[in-house]
């Protein structure tokens, strides 16, 4: 939802999510496709997207190593990855005893799988329940960490 804010009018924004519900809460000014789908199996098809977010989606997923690898695969070359984890921490486990089952992940063990898919962190922050990187496909040939 927030990613609208950030770019023009014109942008087609495709909202992916595994309920309508949620989808439909994210529809703002700029022509926005609605589909039903599951972040580890994406219905699009392979170099589609310049930009992808995924706020608050991977502590829900399993499977990290799956779902980069679908990030990968729908990504342009070169293209943008905006996401959020949840490493292990004091408020992530209350999550998890509050009945929200939370895939904590390590920001390390993030880093050495984002870079063996072959991203590179353009930037990185942190606040109390997450951390949020920018990360691009790095270039043919460019070392990045974890590689």
């Amino acid at each position: 939802g927030m990613v609208q804010r950030i770019v023009s009018e014109n942008t087609c924004i495709f909202g992916i999510d595994k309920s309508l519900k949620m989808i439909e809460k994210n529809v703002g000014k700029n022509l926005f496709i609605k589909i039903v789908g599951e972040a580890c199996h994406l219905p699009i098809k392979n170099n589609t997207f310049s930009l992808v977010s995924a706020i608050g989606l991977t502590e829900y997923i399993s499977d990290k190593d799956l779902f980069l690898q679908e990030i990968k695969r729908v990504l342009l070359p070169e293209g943008y990855f905006l996401v959020t984890i949840a490493p292990p921490s004091p408020l992530n486990k209350i999550r998890n005893l509050l009945g929200n089952r939370i895939y904590a992940v390590k920001a390390e063990k993030w880093e050495t799988l984002t870079g063996k898919k072959g991203f590179i962190c353009i930037e990185q922050t942190q606040s109390l329940l997450q951390v949020q990187y920018l990360l691009r496909l790095k270039k043919l040939g460019v070392k990045s960490y974890g590689s």
